[in-house]
């Protein structure tokens, strides 16, 4: 049974949200949902949390997936929600294909039912 994740927005990414970041947050936890839904892939929570660059001091905002997969599956679903994001990214107004594509980084971790 596939249920609704926790969505948890951190602290840190509280500095980074802009009403556009939002808005685009927003869809995206929307499309990450579908898309675990749609692969049958058990979503377990959506984190967003800030994150600073040492090297460069640039800050990007990273939304985290937790599924409930095998490393290996986990890693084949990364693979394939990054070409779904793109295209689905390509059909918003371009701000918001600014945002999602260049603004906030997209991981997926797993932890194995057991």
């Amino acid at each position: 049974m596939i249920h609704q994740p926790t969505i948890v927005i951190r602290e840190s990414a509280q500095a980074l949200l802009t009403d556009r970041i939002k808005a685009a947050l927003d869809l995206l936890f929307a499309r990450l949902e579908q898309e675990a839904r749609s692969q049958a892939v058990s979503l377990r929570a959506i984190e967003a949390y800030g994150f600073t660059d040492p090297e460069d001091d640039s800050r990007e905002l990273v939304v985290r997936e937790t599924v409930g997969l095998e490393a290996e599956q986990a890693l084949d679903y990364w693979d394939q929600l990054s070409l779904a994001i793109e295209a689905w990214s390509s059909t918003l107004p371009s701000d918001l294909i600014d945002i999602i594509r260049c603004q906030i980084a997209i991981e997926v971790i797993w932890e194995q039912d057991g």
